[in-house]
């Protein structure tokens, strides 16, 4: 059914309950629920068109749904005065879609942006907009991540590596620098300093890993790491030693590190350049090989041959997802076809077997014995669940998808009828009576029983 035809319906579902809430058990109309549920998700994603929003917005659509809450879409003006705090607080009006302090402002500024290009914004908005220094065409994508979602990625790096020390992540990094030189000016907030303290945070860790324990005593720690594993190349994640021996490298490449220091650790052999290190360029190499010899990128998790490889495959995905990783290493991956979202184009795929099936055979009968068939019920059994996307629920049925399949259907049959290229006779002469052999499948051919060996002995 067109787009435009469920518009109709839920103006009428609105006239008779008074909101456009339509349940997920609606028995009236199944299908209308699914459709309200899509276009959120759309409205979501940022992909719903300006003009079915501004359709669906005139009819008091409500968008994101919250006990005890008012409806999220709320005028023009109350949206404007939204933007003009983000801006006093943030200084300018860049606001990423996944802002998650609000992500309805996030999708208003893209629509003003959609509107003044096609030339639909009204005159006396537009104006407003310019007074605060609006941005109608951003020059380059703009990955502006709010202070939350950069603290929960400090945590989890703190989790996964014992420290804060983020140093080599550059876009984490920055963020880190930029929360100690707030703090020495007095322009961080007495909550955010809680919540830094609280998972350990060190605002100044050149000083402090001066002050623990002193130079000479780190080193003595090192010296009995060198002699008990025969060498120093010690772990970034061992407690405190390991950053240290990492300040000392930091300080030697800057030339800052006393004539002294290099020489006693010279003595003990320490390794001012750490060559067990694989580069990111080595990494890229066995990723093609692994290509070459699989068909595709996605390591798995226990892939004995190579586990560095793996936990490396799955660094890249999460450095991207919070960009963290750089352009030209994302361009490299793209070029050897790396996938970012392994899932998303696993289903994509059978998507598109499915589809070739149905072209071939007419119906969506996929023998359950087939790893397609398997995918197939398994597509029924989320959406009976009220658990499959509403994207993936429409492309689905844009190619005529079945969700109760009939009784009887004969994939079974289908399959047996492929096993007859294994059959074999009843073992009876049949030429002279000109009668058709008759021929049974292997599988329901019933077990054969040898008969005991008789002794050759009299």
């Amino acid at each position: 059914m067109s787009w435009d035809k469920r518009l109709e319906e839920i103006k009428q579902y609105k006239q008779q309950n008074g909101n456009c809430n339509v349940s997920q058990h609606y028995k009236a109309n199944p299908q209308l629920a699914n459709w309200v549920n899509e276009q959120r998700q759309l409205y979501k994603k940022n992909k719903l068109l300006p003009d079915r929003f501004e359709l669906l917005h005139g009819i008091g659509f409500e968008w994101q749904l919250s006990r005890g809450s008012k409806p999220s879409v709320e005028g023009w003006n109350e949206r404007f005065k939204e933007l003009k705090q983000y801006k006093q607080q943030n200084g300018n009006c860049r606001v990423p879609a996944n802002y998650t302090a609000n992500p309805q402002l996030g999708n208003w500024v893209k629509l003003q942006r959609q509107l003044y290009k096609r030339g639909d914004l009204l005159p006396d908005r537009i104006e407003l907009l310019k007074r605060i220094g609006f941005e109608w065409e951003l020059r380059r994508k703009v990955v502006c991540v709010d202070w939350n979602e950069r603290f929960e990625q400090l945590k989890q790096y703190k989790k996964d590596d014992g420290n804060c020390d983020v140093s080599n992540l550059r876009r984490l990094g920055k963020w880190v620098h930029n929360q100690c030189t707030a703090c020495r000016k007095g322009k961080l907030s007495k909550e955010s300093i809680k919540l830094l303290d609280e998972i350990g945070f060190s605002w100044n860790p050149g000083k402090e890993l001066r002050k623990v324990g002193g130079w000479e005593e780190r080193f003595k720690e090192l010296k009995e790491y060198n002699e008990e594993n025969g060498h120093c190349k010690v772990p970034q994640k061992h407690p405190q030693l390991g950053k240290w021996v990492m300040h000392q490298r930091r300080l030697y490449k800057k030339g800052k590190l006393l004539p002294d220091r290099i020489e006693l650790l010279d003595d003990i052999g320490f390794q001012w350049i750490r060559h067990n290190i694989v580069s990111w360029n080595e990494r890229l190499e066995e990723l093609k090989q692994y290509k070459e010899k699989h068909g595709d990128c996605d390591v798995p998790s226990r892939y004995k041959a190579n586990p560095q490889l793996a936990t490396w495959v799955a660094k890249q995905r999460w450095l991207y997802k919070n960009g963290e990783l750089s352009d030209e290493q994302s361009i490299l991956l793209d070029e050897i076809g790396f996938s970012w979202n392994p899932d998303e184009d696993s289903w994509n795929k059978r998507f598109k077997e499915l589809t070739e099936y149905k072209e071939k055979n007419g119906d969506f009968r996929v023998p359950r014995c087939l790893k397609l068939g398997e995918w197939v019920s398994n597509q029924r059994r989320v959406y009976k669940n009220g658990k499959l996307l509403p994207d993936r629920i429409k492309l689905l049925e844009g190619i005529g998808f079945v969700w109760k399949p009939s009784r009887g259907e004969p994939s079974q049959k289908r399959f047996d009828a492929a096993e007859t290229d294994n059959l074999v006779s009843d073992g009876e002469d049949t030429s002279s009576s000109g009668d058709t052999q008759t021929r049974i499948p292997l599988h329901r051919l019933p077990p054969i029983v040898w008969p005991a060996t008789k002794s050759s002995n009299p």
